[in-house]
């Protein structure tokens, strides 16, 4: 999962640093529109940027309590996954 992490955070941290680029890019060109679009660039920069770290805090935060619940409860884990592994054996052996 550790890979896949940090791929999604290289990829959202070039996409920044374009859209910074372009931001800076764009400095000198003093039209109304352009000013606009740079400053709503810079926010979507910001929020979205903000957003990740609320979505990446909440994963660790959902994927600790899992590693909690599984050491604190093992049986009731594997009872949970025999269960969801039988129904999904159903549903496909029907299916056919």
């Amino acid at each position: 999962m550790k890979n896949s992490k940090h791929v999604t955070a290289d990829h959202h941290e070039n996409l920044a640093k374009h859209a910074r680029a372009l931001v800076s890019a764009t400095q000198h060109i003093a039209e109304d529109k352009v000013a606009d679009a740079r400053a709503r660039l810079s926010d979507l920069v910001d929020s979205a940027k903000e957003k990740w770290e609320y979505v990446e805090d909440k994963a660790m935060d959902t994927a600790k309590h899992a590693d909690e619940f599984v050491r604190k409860k093992p049986y009731h884990t594997l009872a949970i996954g025999v269960g969801v592994g039988a129904l999904i054996g159903i549903y496909l052996a029907r299916r056919k």
